[in-house]
């Protein structure tokens, strides 16, 4: 934990009673886990970041049925060309390089009231699905291929697997026809398949996790009595889906924030911790005409790493519950490299003795459904400041 002294009172004569200095105290902290239940963006991908270390991301999810008792015709007389699992991305964080991806069939039921953490441990069958051990580099977006049927295919992110898998999916339609007459029947045979995304000599600043926003497909591409078909399955917003992910910081600069005055938040691991102790001697005959928290941020990988536009600001429930609750938003100044948080409301609730004077969490607004992370400075001559315009009166 690090203090710095900042000037408290702005400039304007008009309220200004008195200038001081106080402390600010900022330091990080780490979370156990976080919830990742029906995640806004799917995650997938690995980053070897110099200052945060490695992340992966990986996730889970059920396949969901887009008909009810498929008729595949004749079965026997079936030939399958291939099966793929295709996913399109809506952006990516970090840099677009290759990357190995497995997949796995899930031996546990996904249930839909659990709640499921970043760092749960779900049940699959040791057998790699996928049947391409080579890295690849995923399409950038817009790009498209064209696939053995002359398709034009958008997806970025194209995973050949197994065809026994087809065939598997395919015969149990005719072997059992009640697997395929509803959803929950066949999400119980069937419990969903995990993805993940690895490269075990990433250098320093390479990789990227990408965010999925529209739902993956796996597509069985076959042939019957010489006509070219298709039959897909979704990985969508209906599926229980969770995002999975996996810090090692160990070693890196933000697992020593004793280390240097500097203080860190990425998303889904840590939280960057503010407190402001001065603030609770201001007498409680004051009003707060406006408070203004700059925490200065370090642009050094912004072109890579970029720390989003805003940051959300939370702070305990109470002193006896510590979950915590949104008191307000931060926004990104590039210009001056600073995040702005208006606190003119918390304050005066502090001053006024109607909340208790509890730390600031800081973290990316998308908190669990992305990997944004931020370096905030609080070092040298560049440090956090408050700006705070106060008029206290007398009983």
């Amino acid at each position: 934990m690090n203090s710095s002294g900042y000037n408290l009172i702005g400039a304007d004569p008009a309220m200004v009673g008195a200038v001081d200095t106080f402390t600010i105290r900022t330091s990080s902290r780490n979370l156990d886990t976080s919830a990742t239940n029906s995640p806004a963006y799917l995650l997938l991908g690995s980053i070897n970041d110099p200052i945060f270390g490695k992340t992966e991301a990986s996730f889970c999810s059920q396949l969901r049925l887009i008909t009810t008792s498929p008729d595949f015709g004749e079965i026997s007389s079936l030939k399958i060309d291939s099966v793929v699992l295709s996913m399109r991305y809506l952006d990516n964080y970090g840099l677009n390089k290759p990357l190995k991806f497995d997949v796995f069939r899930i031996s546990e039921n996904l249930d839909i009231n659990k709640v499921y953490y970043s760092n749960s441990k779900i049940n699959c069958y040791s057998e790699n699905l996928s049947i391409n051990s080579n890295f690849k580099t995923p399409l950038a977006p817009g790009k498209y291929f064209i696939n053995q049927f002359k398709d034009t295919i958008y997806d970025q992110i194209s995973i050949e697997l197994d065809t026994m898998l087809g065939r598997e999916l395919i015969n149990k339609s005719k072997e059992s026809p009640s697997t395929y007459a509803s959803i929950e029947n066949f999400n119980s045979w069937f419990k969903g398949l995990k993805i993940v995304a690895k490269n075990e000599t990433q250098a320093y600043l390479d990789g990227a996790i990408y965010y999925i926003s529209s739902a993956p497909r796996l597509t069985i591409y076959y042939k019957q009595g010489g006509k070219n078909k298709q039959y897909y399955f979704e990985l969508n917003q209906n599926a229980v889906r969770i995002n999975l992910l996996d810090f090692n910081k160990s070693g890196y600069e933000a697992d020593k924030p004793l280390a240097n005055s500097n203080f860190y938040t990425q998303s889904n691991s840590l939280r960057a911790y503010v407190e402001l102790p001065y603030i609770t001697s201001i007498s409680t005959n004051s009003v707060v005409h406006s408070a203004k928290l700059e925490l200065p941020y370090d642009n050094t990988n912004n072109f890579i790493y970029t720390p989003g536009n805003q940051v959300s600001v939370m702070i305990e429930n109470s002193s006896d519950d510590k979950r915590l609750r949104m008191i307000g938003m931060g926004s990104i100044d590039t210009i001056k490299k600073v995040f702005t948080i208006d606190l003119r409301e918390h304050i005066q609730s502090v001053v006024a003795k109607k909340r208790i004077n509890s730390g600031l969490f800081i973290s990316p607004r998308e908190f669990s459904t992305t990997s944004t992370r931020i370096k905030f400075i609080n070092n040298g001559e560049i440090t956090p400041k408050l700006y705070l315009k106060v008029s206290s009166f007398k009983k």
